[in-house]
């Protein structure tokens, strides 16, 4: 433990903290953390990365969903060693997630880092030391309720004019809500897939497009019964997202903690 408490200092007064006192409170806090973790260590995923019997990384995830830490010694930084340790934290997490996520508050230096890990961001940063920056890595649903999701699946309008069939390997991604204007008064939890993953197998030509504003996203709706199945994302033009309640078998009151998007600020629009 005293290596680790040693690291930890080094990487947070040469990367994170701006003054001395900003490295004592990073470091009392995080030394809580190691001591929850000494308490309670089956609750919780710790890694170390060892090089020549030195410890040059470590990360601890408490309960499997909240990241806590990930540092790498000043030393050994730029090497690949901390996206090493949380490649190995998404494949230890992935089935022990309470929440089917990974959070983290990132420091203001280490914002690039889980963006480019595929970590997105969920909300403002707030003005603590080192910065505090809210992160999440959605792993795929693989069951919802005791419905399991096959890697090809069926979705339906309610009438069942409209069949969808979804490629979903991982289970559902990164489902959410969103608070846009059309969103939120559809009121659906969605799913994500790649265009090439989204089939329409039944009732094209039952299918009815709406689109607004940009006209850039395309939203579709059964013309029988009224029920959105899916949408091409503006976001994201290479996207579907999916209404996952369509999905066969899937409640979706089933689903916890479901975040909700800001679609009011809409990455797409002009600053």
């Amino acid at each position: 433990m005293p290596a680790i408490r040693a690291l930890i200092a080094a990487a947070v007064r040469d990367s994170v903290a701006k003054s001395e006192d900003e490295a004592a409170f990073l470091i009392d806090d995080i030394d809580q953390s190691l001591t929850w973790w000494q308490q309670q260590p089956s609750e919780s995923l710790h890694l170390k990365w060892v090089e020549s019997a030195q410890i040059a990384g470590v990360a601890l995830v408490k309960e499997f969903w909240n990241l806590s830490n990930c540092f790498v010694a000043p030393e050994h930084q730029g090497r690949g060693i901390g996206r090493q340790l949380v490649t190995a934290i998404l494949a230890g997490c992935r089935e022990r997630s309470p929440r089917s996520a990974i959070l983290v508050n990132s420091s203001t230096n280490a914002v690039g880092f889980y963006q480019r890990l595929g970590f997105v961001q969920t909300g403002p940063g707030r003005d603590l030391p080192g910065g505090c920056v809210p992160f999440r890595y959605d792993f795929g649903l693989k069951r919802v309720g005791t419905t399991a999701i096959l890697p090809k699946h069926l979705a339906s309008c309610h009438c069942g004019a409209v069949v969808l069939e979804l490629d979903l390997p991982e289970g559902i991604v990164d489902p959410r809500r969103c608070s846009c204007s059309i969103c939120r008064r559809k009121g659906a939890i969605v799913g994500s897939v790649p265009l090439a993953s989204l089939r329409v197998v039944k009732g094209e030509e039952a299918l009815c497009l709406y689109q607004f504003n940009t006209m850039t996203a395309r939203h579709y709706f059964c013309r029988v019964c009224g029920i959105y199945t899916h949408h091409q994302r503006r976001s994201n033009p290479h996207q579907y997202a999916y209404n996952v309640a369509c999905l066969e078998g899937v409640n979706p009151f089933d689903i916890p903690d479901v975040r909700t998007t800001d679609g009011v600020n809409h990455p797409s629009d002009p600053s």
